[in-house]
Order: C-alpha cells, then structure tokens, then sequence
C-alpha cells in the first residue's frame, strides 16, 4: 500500500467519517498485534507456547471448533512460511489445511484463519473475516462443493479489499488520518498502513453489527 496521497477516490464523506469515528477505538487491537509480531520475530521453542496461547486469543481460534491436530498443523505452516513463504501462501495453506477433518467428521476451508496466517506475515496482505467481508458488503466464497471454485472466489475478495484500500491510499484526507495515527501511537507507527485499514474497518464493522443487534 503507498501513500501518495494523490486525491479522493471511492471513499466518500460518510465512510471516512466512520472509519475516523473507529480511529479512537484501535490502540489495544494494535498493541496486541505489535506484541504478536515481535514474538513471532523472535521466537523459539521455549516461546512457542506463549505465541500460540496469545495468537489464539487474540484471533478468537478457540472458539471455532477446530481440532488439536488442526492447529498443530497451522501454527507449523505460520512458523514454515516464516522461514520461506511459497509462492500463492494462501492457496497451499488453505489445501493443506482442508485435509484435516473437524471434530464432526467434515473439512472446512478457513479462509478467515489463514489471511491471518499470512498477514502475519506479510502486512502487505490484508484479512479478510466476517467483519471485513461485512463491511466492504462482500458475499462469502461460492458454496459449490468445488475447492478450487471457493478458493479463487476468496481471492477475488482479498483483490477486492487490497484495492479499496489502495484507493484510500491516493485519498489525501485518509493518508492524514493514517499519519495522524501514527504520529500519536507508537503501537500504530509500527504497523503497516494495510493492517491499520484492518483496524479501522474490524471496528466499525463490530460498533454497527451491535447496533444492528440492539433494534
């Protein structure tokens, strides 16, 4: 993501407001993260089970059913793409991991859990969850039985959010909120500007989604 700021483009009045409104609400979701990332820059075996106990609590893995034999496998390929990060890291994680059976009996793609594989990995990547998918009004990947077919759709989706942050990228208003930011937080400052749009877009998808709730 750049920050040309170079003028407005997709992200009108009432956006940029939500999204200034979520500003104020991200520090400890950034702090967090920040603590991950270096764990993970330094991590060894006696600080393994630190990192997976933290990573898993802040991505809520826990709660979703998976199998022992599931998360073993993913903290394995997070700590094998650390060391060499294959070419298309969401596809191989996303096969790898679809041979694993849930505690039913059934497989899964986990499209939400391995953008947050990656993106640890590569801030460049943005995430893509209920949140997200919710809030740039995306539909999940197709449910036609076909692996292949869901997960070019969840690509298709991960194109379009990088894109709408690259234009909020060439927004100059957005690029001064970003600095803005960063200039307050030290948190924020070590963050990529995708991860930062990350934070911004999880909180204004969740005070919404409570709202919607409340009514």
């Amino acid at each position: 993501m750049h920050l040309a700021g170079k003028g407005a483009a997709d992200l009108d009045d009432i956006e940029l407001n939500l999204l200034r409104d979520a500003a104020s609400d991200i520090a400890y979701t950034a702090k967090e993260y920040v603590t991950l990332r270096e764990m993970l820059a330094d991590i060894s075996p006696p600080t393994e089970k630190e990192f997976r106990k933290k990573f898993s609590r802040y991505y809520k893995l826990n709660a979703a059913g998976l199998t022992d034999e599931w998360k073993d496998a993913y903290f394995a390929l997070l700590l094998s793409f650390r060391e060499r990060m294959p070419d298309k890291p969401h596809r191989v994680a996303l096969q790898k991991l679809f041979q694993i059976k849930r505690p039913k009996g059934d497989t899964a793609l986990q499209f939400s859990f391995v953008s947050k594989l990656v993106s640890m990995l590569d801030e460049r990547q943005p995430i893509f969850d209920e949140n997200v998918r919710r809030y740039f009004g995306l539909g999940p990947p197709s449910l036609v039985a076909l692996t292949e077919f869901r997960i070019l759709g969840f690509d298709q989706n991960l194109a379009e959010i990088r894109r709408r942050y690259d234009a909020w990228s060439d927004d100059n208003r957005f690029v001064a909120l970003l600095r803005d930011l960063q200039a307050k937080n030290s948190d924020l400052a070590k963050c990529d500007p995708v991860r930062i749009c990350d934070f911004l877009v999880w909180k204004v998808a969740e005070k919404h989604s409570r709202i919607l709730e409340q009514n």
